[in-house]
């Protein structure tokens, strides 16, 4: 028998274990925000409130210079933090035998029962960890690596409280994991890191009117810093609009930046401007204690001009807007 028959021989036996399996699905946006996986696969463990768990099981190999048969797979589940409540499913796969010229594993099939359900429900997997649209469903599908990270989501069971997860391969004893109710971290119970994620326009709703953008500009460089700038909407000691405006370069991990601040003069209305000067007003610390709250801190330098508003104070404002696509939750 030739190769090419051998291969295609395999690829229909192990697509034949699967027969009765779902095929694929797309599904609308998964239950957790893209936020919850900025670093994925960087971070995979929840620490020891969420202990990951692992089983070893035959699944179905290809190979095309061989007759098909099956390999040792190690999986290991554990749970990535998001928010106080809500956690992330994902999932490393390891092929165990040694690698022959393709990498040929079959991703087993997930469900999950929740504490108290009568039934397993199915558990997706994507290789994408901001999906801005739809995701489809990759399961069953055969490894391009001998290592694989997935991410797991359900379209209808909670995922957060205690939980028994079935990985089932078709050719071994479904492997039967439990894991307990998700615990929050203490870094997720801190404020959110400057990241992408904070960016969009805030505002308080007992006092409209008022509010301050926020922009993240530039992916991180290799030091993990970008650029982010704000510009607030507020009013002078007159009454009439004043715009605050400032940036600096912040760690995308960093829990909170103090940037400077400066004020515009000698701007014209459409595109007559011939020069603007920056006037330095004072500073402005922003925090993020969750996707949808901004902290403010200001305090002006002194000045002369009797319309600026000066003095300084504290802000908490709640979000009204965010980019597309980028949900922060």
């Amino acid at each position: 028998m030739n190769q090419y028959l051998r291969y295609c021989l395999g690829a229909c036996l192990a697509l034949a274990a699967f027969a009765s399996f779902p095929a694929h699905a797309e599904y609308d946006t998964p239950p957790y925000p893209p936020s919850c996986l900025q670093h994925w696969p960087e971070r995979l463990s929840g620490g020891p409130a969420n202990p990951e768990v692992t089983a070893t099981l035959q699944v179905r190999r290809i190979q095309p210079l061989y007759q098909a048969g099956t390999i040792p797979m190690t999986v290991k589940i554990a749970r990535v933090p998001c928010t106080a409540t809500q956690s992330v499913l994902v999932v490393s796969t390891t092929e165990v035998a040694p690698q022959g010229p393709i990498s040929g594993g079959v991703l087993p099939y997930f469900t999950v029962k929740p504490a108290g359900a009568t039934q397993f429900l199915h558990l997706f997997a994507t290789r994408n960890a901001f999906p801005a649209w739809r995701v489809t469903s990759i399961s069953h599908e055969f490894h391009q690596n001998a290592n694989n990270d997935y991410i797991l989501f359900s379209a209808a069971a909670d995922i957060n409280g205690p939980i028994t997860i079935k990985i089932d391969s078709g050719v071994d004893t479904p492997r039967m994991l439990t894991m307990p109710a998700y615990v929050p971290t203490a870094e997720i119970l801190q404020a959110r890191p400057l990241d992408s994620f904070v960016a969009g326009h805030y505002f308080d709703p007992a006092h409209p009117g008022e509010g301050i953008i926020v922009e993240s500009i530039g992916s991180p460089d290799a030091q993990g810093n970008s650029y982010l700038r704000f510009t607030w909407l507020t009013y002078d000691r007159k009454g009439d609009p004043f715009w605050l405006a400032g940036g600096d370069s912040v760690n995308a991990r960093a829990r909170s930046a103090r940037l400077p601040a400066v004020r515009l003069t000698g701007g014209r209305f459409g595109g007559q401007t011939t020069g603007v000067s920056p006037i330095r007003w004072g500073t402005v610390e922003v925090s993020f204690p969750d996707c949808n709250t901004l902290r403010l801190s200001y305090a002006s330098d002194p000045s002369n001009d009797p319309a600026v508003p000066q003095g300084t104070g504290q802000l908490e404002w709640k979000r009204l807007s965010k980019p597309s696509g980028h949900a922060c939750d």
